[in-house]
């Protein structure tokens, strides 16, 4: 039944098309035809013609689907013919009239430049007539619409009819451009419905035709079509690549549109890679999930010329892409990167790794790829199984996959290549084995984790990126630091740093600047938790001591000898080490902390020559005194600190070199004429007042270097200046007078055995500045005397005897004086904290001499020391320095009360000097304890006052 429709159908096709063949028979010529003011109407029923053939084969196609299966024939005899076929009359005739409803009907109706019989169809070799160019026809929307939706439906219908492909495929860019003109009505979204039902290479010329433009009638040039048509058929393509992206690359890209392609190519490969880069409406987050791994695919094929636009393309578009969704693209391209189902597909794998390679070689991948963990895992995975194999080609190529990571972002990759290789909580890393012909394999994943510690260094060598090797070996140094204890970690740490000492890898200048920042950090924070935790280190000799010597070693040979100018890395981690070296300047660090300021000025100096080639007005100094001058101007310039640290790092440059001239000539212990430093003291002095920290502590270390060169003229000047407040006609202010008891401590300090001569003369100053009533009686200026006082009585030995008795009452006044205010403030915590501290130096360093010079001043401090233990709401670091200082006082009643004679038997005569000074006896009848017995039962026998 729907075959004998099928055939009736046809037969009336046929017909039309003959009888409009002859209608259109009767014009003269072509010119006859352009000159014609009637247009194509559809006088003979063709569009319904077309229609019936179409419903016919829709209902012959329902009818063969319904069929029941064919019972078993002979086998000389076939099954039985479908009911869907068309003769070759019927095609021809269903070709002439889809050639004349497209490009006389719809071309006449579509906007101009969208459509025209200009795309190489000027002759209808179905009808057998020419088709000359329509002439627009002046219809209102209503009219203009009808027709088109009539001859869309044709179209439409036709197109997805699988017996009419043969002669309708050729029309989907008129059925795509009436369905574009159509959408501009209704928005029906018919153009992206078109495109879905055929061939993803059928969609994409039909795409790239309309995009081409249309020939004028009459002139022989190209109009280009509608911006909206191009905005459309952008969105078109990225439906297209949803699912076939290789169909509009072949279309756009291929071999002979990049050998015929002009100036423009760039453009096109622009305006493609635009389009596939599109925002969907209707799900941005699954198409770019959906057209990623395709791109990823295209950016990974060959070299020749095609193959390189079209990666050119696909590079752009994956580019945008990652801009605007960067985690999903990242998934997206990993996710079908290294996830191989089952394991052992070989193949895949060396298809996945050349795929790998070409695309981490594009920075603008690299860099998101490395937060993905799978990608790394499995490099890592294939670098350990080919280095531990002695696979030297793979693993040459997994190093080039690794540096391009790495190249990109060194500090991200040391990161994730640590996370990845060592984080407990992982994920699994795939484990690789030899596969068939010398290939690799997939073998599964790896429970436990692999040791990876005996080919970091071939993996390390093939990655052959030294900013990435020294990223590397700076963040295992600061696991280490920072309290790891991984052996597997410790164990590539070890390795790493063996083969940088042996030179089989190299590493970067920045990296060894941060490597250095590690170090620094470290020590910077371990000075910081001694001083809140008020440890007191009495020997630098261990060894992180020495570590924090070496890498300031290094930094200053770096700054001195290196490169003035160097790259915005290094200079970025230059200005990196700043918080680390100001906290290792700190006084009381005399061993590094004049290293750790040099540093510091050295690297805020950076960029000083520059100014000083922009200055052209300054000549150059001829004498010491104008170079003197010269720095004491760089110091004034407060709106340049490059030109102040520049000064500063000119006098430290003086006082090293008066040192260094002393030490040439050791016989010449003092410098021939006070004029050749005194200019130098003062400068240096003065610039203790100085606000930024960088420079008062340079002059701080700097004074201590000019008084080694000459310590029996510099500090008594020194100290002269810090009594009176002056230098010369200049007049000090309380923090440069502070800073410069702190310099002169360090000073005194660094004299040695010959320390307790200089001694007493700074120690008065300090304690009038430390009392309640100094002329700065601030808390903090205050705790810094104490802290000097407490540097220089711990040194004092027997020099203590002259100032001892008013180093005893500020002690004991503080503690007294100021203990109802330190319980309801900060404020006299501070310097209560101070005194007990000052007190636990005294006694442990000068607590023998101290009780001979001032015994009853010493035993009334001891009493208040043993109320401030006793009594648990007071400050509990001040405690804890009281405890220590009874403790070291324990000792020294010992050693005098023994002698050097451990196993003497204590006699009354021994201890009543003791009781009768008014040792050991406090105010409520109890006594300090001391460790024998006996001695304490003597002293309750001879105390005056036990009954």
């Amino acid at each position: 039944m729907a075959e004998r429709e099928l055939r009736a159908a046809g037969r009336r096709l046929v017909q039309a098309v003959e009888a409009e063949r002859s209608r259109w028979a009767t014009k003269a010529s072509a010119a006859a035809w352009a000159a014609a003011s009637d247009v194509w109407s559809d006088v003979v029923g063709l569009l319904s013609r077309v229609d019936d053939v179409v419903a016919a084969l829709e209902r012959a196609g329902a009818e063969d689907a319904a069929r029941p299966p064919p019972a078993p024939r002979h086998r000389d005899k076939g099954p039985p013919a479908p009911c869907e076929l068309v003769s070759l009359a019927e095609l021809s005739a269903v070709h002439g009239a889809l050639e004349l409803v497209a490009l006389w009907g719809a071309c006449g109706v579509v906007e101009k430049g969208l459509r025209s019989i200009g795309q190489g169809r000027e002759t209808s070799r179905a009808a057998r007539v020419p088709i000359p160019a329509a002439k627009r026809e002046p219809a209102g929307p209503t009219d203009k619409k009808k027709r088109l939706e009539a001859m869309f439906g044709v179209l439409f219908r036709t197109i997805e009819r699988p017996a009419l492909t043969p002669v309708s495929a050729r029309f989907v860019g008129d059925a795509l451009a009436t369905a574009l003109e159509l959408d501009r009505f209704d928005g029906a979204g018919r153009a992206r419905k078109l495109v879905t039902r055929v061939p993803g290479a059928v969609a994409a010329r039909a795409v790239r035709e309309l995009l081409g433009g249309a020939v004028i009638p009459g002139e022989e040039k190209v109009a280009r079509p509608p911006t909206w048509s191009s905005k459309a058929c952008g969105g078109l393509l990225a439906t297209i690549a949803r699912e076939n992206l290789a169909s509009i690359m072949q279309e756009f890209a291929g071999e002979d549109e990049v050998k015929g392609s002009g100036s423009d190519a760039p453009a096109v490969e622009r305006n493609l890679a635009t389009a596939l880069a599109s925002v969907d409406p209707e799900d941005d987050v699954g198409y770019a999930r959906d057209v990623s791994p395709q791109l990823a695919f295209e950016i990974a094929r060959g070299d020749d010329d095609s193959n390189s636009a079209r990666g050119r393309i696909a590079t752009l578009a994956l580019a945008r892409l990652a801009t605007r969704n960067p985690d999903v693209v990242v998934a997206a391209c990993a996710g079908s990167l290294f996830s191989w189902s089952p394991p052992g597909d070989q193949r895949r794998l060396e298809a996945d790794r050349a795929i790998f390679s070409a695309i981490a070689a594009k920075a603008e991948f690299a860099g998101p790829f490395l937060v993905h963990p799978r990608v790394l895992a499995s490099l890592l995975g294939l670098a350990h199984f080919c280095a531990s194999s002695s696979r030297s080609a793979d693993l040459e190529s997994i190093g080039a996959c690794l540096a391009s990571l790495a190249r990109s972002d060194s500090a991200r990759f040391a990161d994730v290549f640590d996370a990845t290789a060592f984080a407990k909580d992982r994920e699994e890393r795939p484990r690789f084995g030899p596969g068939g012909e010398g290939g690799v394999e997939l073998r599964g994943t790896a429970v436990e984790r692999d040791p990876i510690g005996t080919t970091v260094a071939p993996i390390l060598a093939a990655t052959r990126e030294p900013a990435a090797v020294g990223a590397l070996f700076a963040r295992l140094l600061r696991a280490h630091f920072s309290g790891d204890v991984d052996p597997e970690r410790l164990a590539v740490l070890v390795k790493v740093a063996e083969l940088l000492d042996a030179g089989a890898i190299e590493t970067s200048g920045t990296a060894v600047l941060e490597t250095l920042g590690v170090v620094l950090d470290a020590r910077a924070e371990a000075a910081a938790r001694e001083a809140r935790l008020v440890i007191v280190r009495e020997k630098d000799d261990d060894d992180d001591f020495v570590l924090e010597q070496v890498a300031l070693g290094s930094l200053l040979a770096i700054l001195e000898l290196g490169a003035p100018e160097r790259c915005e890395a290094d200079e970025k981690a230059l200005r990196a080490l700043l918080p680390a070296l100001e906290a290792l300047s700190a006084p009381g660090r005399a061993e590094t902390a004049g290293l750790a300021s040099e540093c510091r000025a050295l690297v805020l100096t950076r960029g000083a020559a520059r100014l000083r080639r922009q200055d052209t007005t300054t000549a150059k100094p001829s004498t010491w005194l104008e170079a003197l001058d010269a720095a004491r101007s760089d110091l004034a310039q407060h709106g340049s600190p490059a030109l102040r640290a520049c000064g500063v790092v000119s006098l430290t440059k003086f006082a090293r070199a008066a040192t260094r001239r002393r030490e040439k000539n050791t016989r010449d212990v003092a410098l021939p004429r006070p004029d050749e430093w005194q200019p130098l003291a003062a400068a240096l002095v003065e610039a203790l007042a100085d606000d930024e920290s960088y420079v008062f502590l340079a002059a701080a270390h700097s004074l201590a270097a000019l008084a080694d060169a000459n310590p029996k003229a510099v500090v008594p000047f020194l100290c002269d200046a810090h009594e009176t407040g002056k230098v010369g006609d200049a007049r000090l202010g309380e923090p440069a007078i502070a800073r410069l008891g702190e310099a002169l401590a360090c000073t005194i300090k660094r004299r040695g055995d010959a320390a307790p001569s200089y001694a007493p003369k700074l120690a008065r100053a300090l304690v009038r500045g430390a009392r309640p009533d100094a002329p700065d009686p601030s808390p903090r200026a205050r705790c810094a005397r104490f802290s000097n006082l407490a540097e220089l009585a711990h040194l004092a030995r027997h020099a203590v005897a002259p100032f001892a008795e008013d180093l005893l009452d500020l002690i004991t006044m503080t503690l007294d004086l100021e203990e109802k205010d330190g319980r309801e403030s900060d404020r006299g915590f501070s310097t209560r904290r101070a005194a007990a501290f000052l007190a636990r130096k005294l006694l442990s360093g000068s607590g023998s001499q101290c009780i001979d010079a001032a015994p009853r001043p010493t035993a009334r401090m001891c009493r208040r020391l043993k109320a401030l233990v006793d009594d648990d709401a007071d400050d509990q670091n001040a405690r804890h320095h009281a405890a220590f200082a009874l403790e070291a006082l324990e000792t020294v009643l010992d050693a005098k009360i023994k002698g050097p004679d451990k196993n003497k038997k204590i006699t009354a005569r021994d201890v009543l000097p003791l009781a009768r000074d008014d040792w050991l006896v406090s105010g409520g009848g109890g006594g300090l304890s001391i460790h024998d017995a006996s001695v304490q039962d003597i002293l309750r026998k001879t105390d005056p006052r036990s009954s």
